[in-house]
């Protein structure tokens, strides 16, 4: 037996709810020794099989008593595709949603060379708006100035995709607008085309504008 035949024979269903048997039995039982996926399948429809029972009272019959009303959810029949579909979401995760969600976090932890680009107050003429190339997996950052005016207290920061959508939202600190502000945006929060950044100040009691402070714009591709 491969692994392929245990899968379209329902083995692992078939073994923990005691319908296999026999020479199929032990087949099934040397594939395991050397089949990890099986092993690890079985060990998780056995888990669930335990906690059903755990949830549920066990069933006890007689023949003046009619079964509980839950009593079909334990049969054999119910339990036999709930296993399999328990299997199915468990061998997704671990084939599909684990992998990637490794490979997301390995590469937001590994050091990597971002594109980006450096923003100067921004104006209506196309020729003037620079060009940022990102992938649609990864991120990109955007630099900008804030003309910093002794009037306000903080800088509240507003960054829109093409479709006028909000992207993201920050404040930023008198003193962080000091300097040139960087900001790490990924490139599945937004769209291709023309981004635009509006800077705004923020008064001491918290109000923000009137008017804005700066706006910038630019043009994202995603490879």
């Amino acid at each position: 037996m491969n692994h392929k035949d245990a899968i379209q024979e329902s083995s692992i269903e078939r073994y923990i709810l005691g319908e296999l048997n026999g020479p199929a039995r032990e087949r099934f039982e040397d594939h395991l020794f050397d089949c990890k996926e099986c092993a690890d399948d079985l060990k998780a429809g056995v888990v669930f099989l335990e906690a059903s029972r755990d949830e549920l009272p066990a069933l006890a019959y007689s023949r003046s008593q009619k079964p509980a009303w839950y009593a079909w959810i334990l049969s054999p029949a119910l339990l036999a595709p709930a296993l399999a579909a328990c299997l199915l979401v468990i061998g997704y995760d671990t084939t599909v949603v684990i992998p990637g969600a490794r490979h997301e976090a390995t590469q937001a932890s590994s050091p990597a060379i971002i594109n980006g680009v450096s923003l100067a107050a921004g104006t209506a003429r196309s020729e003037d708006i620079k060009e940022v190339h990102a992938p649609r997996g990864g991120s990109f950052f955007v630099s900008f100035d804030i003309p910093a005016q002794n009037s306000y207290a903080a800088y509240v920061c507003s960054l829109y995709s093409p479709s006028g959508a909000l992207v993201w939202h920050g404040e930023v600190t008198a003193e962080q607008a000091k300097d040139t502000v960087t900001v790490r945006i990924p490139s599945a929060s937004t769209q291709a085309g023309i981004n635009r950044l509006i800077v705004e100040g923020k008064s001491p009691s918290g109000i923000i504008g009137p008017a804005e402070l700066s706006r910038y714009q630019f043009s994202l591709s995603l490879d």
